[in-house]
């Protein structure tokens, strides 16, 4: 019996390391505190996922930026944003560029840029 005892945990924590959680709230909230320092390149974020596979930590997100910036600003403001979310505890960071669906006189006078 005192055996099987001291094993439950043990196993139980193995089990938990090979399941799929959620990040803890403080490190989602570090992530999109860094997510929203990017404004106002970066216009909107939405799908934010979180999770801890093993001892990886795997974050993914969409950016929606202007429709006027050319491909090289947009990849430079995904791969900003990736580095620095990054930065919230080292994790695996995947960011996918979606453009602003609304039609708009260009970034320089964009309320939702300006906003």
């Amino acid at each position: 019996m005192y055996i099987f005892a001291a094993a439950v945990p043990l196993l139980k924590g193995a089990v938990e390391d090979l399941m799929d959680h959620q990040l803890p709230p403080e490190t989602v909230a570090r992530v999109t505190a860094i997510i929203e320092s990017h404004r106002p390149m970066v216009v909107d974020w939405h799908d934010l996922r979180t999770r801890r596979s093993g001892s990886e930590m795997q974050v993914d997100f969409h950016v929606v930026v202007c429709r006027d910036h050319s491909l090289e600003q947009a990849h430079r403001v995904a791969d900003h944003s990736r580095w620095r979310s990054g930065d919230a505890g080292h994790a695996h960071v995947v960011t996918h560029i979606d453009p602003c669906e609304i039609e708009c006189p260009g970034p320089h006078e964009c309320a939702r840029v300006k906003g």
